[in-house]
């Protein structure tokens, strides 16, 4: 029969898995000593356990930082029987799914963390819902046994994924190969910077959120709210979190806002390992579909709901000792009778009773007895669980919507509709969004998504790379997540799956699709929100680990979806670029941990670009060496509209979009959109074409009337152009929103006379006079600041951003901090999270996003343009029009 694994409580302790048969697993559900829930790590029990997309829930927990998601993944992997009960929550123990040295010293999650894990939920939940589920399918005869109707089996591929700013590319790798997201905000300080990142992350790859109110037990026992300012608290948290998504979810997809009353709404307490749902309380009145739908619009009406749920919880609290007992409370009582009593007057408390040893010597100290008692009366797990199982979409629903958003292909092809129908007998799409590195595999292993077919170790597949080159992969292992990183091998994998595979991290950069078919097209690029706009130069201590520094940061760099490891070919400086401090700071930790080479560490560089301000004052000419051929070429700047459409929606687009784009939205008439020859620069990393400091943001234009221009001569020019944006005149920084126009030419008859070694050099000293004839003027990339902290520690916040260049733009209150909202350049911005902790004692925290790019004010500019070229051994001085232009 179906094997499944079920710890029991002392095995727990052991991590011991013991092995029963599906048969017995109803009889032994509802004992003391078993843990109800099954999880499948064997080779043999997950090739077997869960067969169809109907039944999978792909999951990735986001939220600002601090916010509670790792907490809250504990209590999914102890319903799991992963984790030791007592352990649920707890700092030291728990968080099982930060495994890296940097994550358990620092108490934050860095790399995104999966594990597959298997639940069985009630055939209740669904039937008022109408959701789609496959029943169970087991061998051999189960008999008339009623439970085994009652149940369906889930698979919830579970992502844990970071919640600092600076490791934000991981969560975009991880929506890419979702269908829901589990926003967890924090009731007091309620939706965050971080929170409206993530959130728009996730709608604009058409992922279903729900939302976990987290740390609701600090509004009851830190801030003693009434149950009416609890409900109210937790109510803004909701209109907040729909507002914004009602602002940026996409057209004609299902609204994906959230809802108390349909509930997709959890509240809870990650730390005290406990949350609630109306789902769960409906759950427990026993309600037949009919009487429960009406039920629910009773209970989700404000005076109701606090009534029966959240002045229930609030005398919990006071029961176990947290909050003072009031006299009517009967405080003559043991803890134990009191919470007994008070579970006895609840309804849908399911009569759970505690017994005399519940109030042993080591759950003396209230907290201590109040996370025993809230995680058997409302365990967290429960309530997540069957609000994902209800409220995710399963592979199958999602990408039906998915489709057209993630594929680059027509949809109406063999891979677009095998992606759309999330067909397991379609032709092979895999998308691989993010390599890592395996504790016992020696190359990369690649984790991804089965969005159409079936795959096995062995097959030969089309490896689309994101260069646009096309290579061949061979699969030599699949595997699912287990706990901490471990890894367990499958024979197959079918549409709908999350796998880690083994064998192509040669065929794929750091992303990529896989198909079987000869004419598929790609998954689209992913989009980050992050970009590696801080460098440094690097060199090992040790002169002679000069190579295995770099091989070993190349190798870490790959597995990184935001860094960038390059050198740079003037200098011959190795070249390490990161999303922020932090980033930088972890990826040189890893290389020690990795090689133990320690490396010395330049300055921070920032990543300047080049642009100008208004049109060439006149005409750019420059003959070639032979004087055989001439070029005229004018400056001018983009419109922002244009270069902020090149950073997001346009990119990586072809030129015939990109034309057609720019005539139906931006004005461009036809025949100029249509003489668009080429874009530029090219990523510094030909591979890396999903940060946006990367994109493409300068068109080269022909501008040219009645004349005839030969193949080879265009092909040229375009080299010059892409070899101009690419490094420009002011520090040698890429261009950014600069148009240049071919506007004449005059070539000889005779291609021995244009050969590229005449042609390219004269394009590009035509375009580089032409670019200082535009004034030209360096940009920064900014940040979006955002510091919470107490009011009365935020006096010296001001000053601090004032030194800094940094310019408030909002301030605002909540329930128990300020907001300082405000524009900070990157170059300022090293540091400020220590300053900000010395002057309010610790009570500050700030959150910096890269906002974009901005000019340097004028009476800086001269200041940094001389350090940059200083640092770069450029001559002192921007070289002058005379440089680069011909007289006529």
């Amino acid at each position: 029969g179906l094997e499944t694994l079920l710890l029991t409580k002392n095995q727990l302790n052991r991590n011991v898995p013991h092995l029963i048969n599906y048969k017995h697993l109803q009889s032994l559900r509802h004992t003391s000593s078993c843990v109800h829930c099954t999880y499948f790590a064997g080779k043999r029990n997950v090739g077997t356990r869960i067969s169809g997309a109907r039944n999978i829930r792909n999951l990735a927990v986001i939220a600002h930082v601090d916010h509670g998601k790792t907490t809250l993944s504990d209590a999914l992997l102890l319903k799991a029987g992963l984790l030791n009960k007592n352990n649920s929550g707890d700092q030291n123990c728990g968080r099982k799914m930060d495994s890296l040295k940097d994550e358990i010293d620092r108490g934050i999650t860095i790399k995104s963390a999966s594990v597959t894990l298997n639940y069985l939920v009630k055939k209740a939940l669904f039937d008022e819902k109408d959701r789609p589920i496959h029943p169970i399918k087991v061998a051999g005869d189960v008999g008339s046994q009623e439970d085994s109707d009652e149940h369906l089996p889930l698979q919830v591929n579970l992502i844990d994924s970071p919640g600092h700013i600076d490791f934000n590319a991981e969560v975009t790798a991880a929506l890419r190969v979702t269908d829901g997201a589990l926003v967890v905000v924090d009731a007091i300080e309620g939706k965050a910077v971080q929170t409206e990142e993530v959130l728009i992350q996730a709608l604009k790859e058409g992922v279903t959120p729900v939302l976990m109110i987290n740390k609701v037990d600090r509004l009851i026992i830190e801030k003693q709210l009434s149950p009416d300012e609890v409900f109210d608290r937790m109510q803004c948290v909701i209109d907040d979190v729909n507002d914004f998504i009602a602002t940026h979810q996409m057209k004609n997809l299902p609204d994906q806002r959230v809802s108390l009353l349909q509930g997709s709404v959890c509240f809870g307490s990650g730390y005290f390992g406990w949350a609630c749902s109306i789902d769960g309380i409906l759950d427990r009145l026993h309600k037949v579909a009919k009487e429960r739908a009406q039920l629910r619009k009773s209970l989700a009406k404000r005076d109701n709901f606090i009534k029966n749920v959240i002045i229930p919880i609030v005398r919990m609290h006071r029961a176990c000792g947290v909050l003072p007992v009031l006299k009517k409370e009967k405080s003559e009582l043991d803890r134990v009778s009191r919470v007994n009593e008070l579970l006895s007057r609840i309804p849908w408390s399911s009569n759970l009773q505690l017994s005399r040893k519940d109030n042993d010597s080591s759950h003396t100290e209230p907290r201590k007895f109040l996370k025993k008692v809230m995680m058997e009366w409302l365990p967290a797990a429960d309530a997540l669980v069957d609000m994902v199982a209800v409220h995710v979409p399963s592979p199958e629903q999602a990408q039906k919507w998915r489709a057209p958003i993630v594929y680059s292909g027509d949809i109406e092809d063999e891979c677009g509709q095998g992606i759309s129908n999330c067909d397991a007998q379609g032709p092979t799409v895999v998308y691989i969004s993010k390599m890592s590195s395996g504790a016992s595999q020696k190359g990369l292993l690649a984790f991804g998504r089965v969005f159409s077919g079936t795959i096995r170790p062995g097959d030969k597949l089309r490896a689309l790379r994101n260069d646009g080159k096309e290579t061949k992969a061979k699969i030599s292992g699949i595997n699912i997540c287990g706990i901490g990183g471990k890894m367990h091998a499958i024979e197959l994998a079918e549409a709908g799956q999350l796998i880690a595979l083994e064998g192509i991290d040669k065929a794929l950069d750091k992303s990529g699709t896989l198909t079987s078919s000869s004419k598929g097209k790609a998954i689209s690029h992913m989009r980050f929100s992050v970009t590696p706009i801080v460098q440094h130069s690097l060199w090992p201590k040790d002169k002679t680990k000069l190579q295995k520094m770099a091989s070993e940061l190349q190798k870490i760099t790959s597995a990184d979806p935001s860094a960038l490891f390059y050198r740079d070919k003037e200098t011959q400086e190795y070249i390490l670029a990161g999303a922020g401090e932090l980033h930088i700071e972890v990826l040189l930790s890893s290389l020690l941990q990795n090689s133990g080479i320690d490396v010395e560490v330049s300055k921070p560089v920032i990543a300047y670009r080049e642009t100008v301000q208004y049109a060439s004052r006149d005409v750019a000419l420059a003959k070639s060496e032979n004087k055989h051929n001439r070029l005229w070429i004018r400056a001018s700047p983009l419109n922002d509209n244009i270069v902020d459409a090149m950073c997001s929606e346009l990119a990586n687009t072809r030129l015939k979009v990109l034309a057609e784009t720019l005539v139906k939205d931006h004005g461009w008439s036809k025949n100029e959109a249509g003489r668009i020859w080429a874009t530029g620069p090219e990523p510094l990393d030909c591979n890396d074409k999903s940060n946006n400091s990367n994109q493409p943001t300068c068109l080269l234009v022909d501008s040219t009337y009645g004349v005839q221009i030969p193949q080879d001569a265009r092909e040229n020019i375009i080299e010059a152009f892409k070899q101009v944006v690419r490094k420009g005149v002011i520090v040698n920084a890429p261009m950014r929103g600069v148009r240049f126009d071919l506007m004449d030419i005059k070539l000889h008859s005779d291609s021995v006379h244009r050969r590229p070694s005449s042609v390219v050099p004269a394009a590009m000293r035509a375009m580089r006079g032409a670019f200082l004839m535009a004034a030209p003027s360096l940009m920064e990339p900014m940040y979006h600041v955002d510091i919470r902290g107490k009011s009365s520690t935020l006096e010296g916040v001001y000053s601090i951003l004032g030194k800094r260049g940094g310019t408030v733009m909002d301030t605002s209150s909540s329930l128990s901090m300020d907001v300082i909202v405000a524009s900070m350049p990157v170059r300022c911005a090293f540091g400020l999270a220590g300053d900000l902790r010395g002057a309010t004692h610790g009570h500050a925290s700030c959150s910096c996003v890269f906002n974009g790019m901005k000019r340097i004010p004028e009476e800086e500019e001269g200041f940094i343009i001389s350090e940059a070229r200083l640092r770069k051994q450029l001559d002192e001085k921007v070289p002058n029009v005379d440089s680069f232009v011909d007289k006529l």
